[in-house]
């Protein structure tokens, strides 16, 4: 499996790993020679923006009689920014003689600040991504 520089050694450890304990569960096995298909792979991530806004007021309205009745209101609104990191893993696996890409896999999700959390989603993430591993046969 390729590595992509842009994901750190812990990381591509993790990937790597991960990948092949998916493959495996699908009857495939890792060999040093002429193998069947390629796998690679493709990391990025994204810090993702989002502004929460909130509004409170309260008011009243006119009424109509002989002599127009106004009325007023007071609102106000408050906003609060939020960043998170959102990382995309994908997965290519391609026929080794013909170099044709025969499957690609997208994942995305939330990279937390905890390390444990990060696997434990990453995995979940991977194990249903593969659940499209092979592809259906055309009819």
């Amino acid at each position: 499996m390729e590595r992509d520089d842009r994901i750190n050694d812990l990381a591509h450890r993790r990937i790597i790993e991960t990948v092949d304990e998916q493959l495996k569960l699908k009857g495939l096995t890792q060999v040093e020679n002429d193998p069947d298909v390629y796998v690679t792979y493709f990391g990025d991530h994204d810090e993702q923006v989002v502004v929460d806004t909130t509004h409170f007021g309260y008011g009243y309205g006119g009424r109509w009689r002989w002599d127009p009745y106004w009325g007023a209101g007071l609102s106000t609104s408050t906003s609060r920014v939020r960043t998170y990191k959102e990382g995309t893993l994908v997965v290519d696996i391609y026929k080794a003689k013909e170099k044709e890409l025969i499957w690609r896999g997208a994942v995305t999700g939330t990279i937390s600040d905890d390390p444990q959390k990060n696997v434990k989603n990453f995995k979940k993430a991977l194990a249903k991504l593969f659940k499209q591993y092979p592809p259906k046969k055309e009819s």
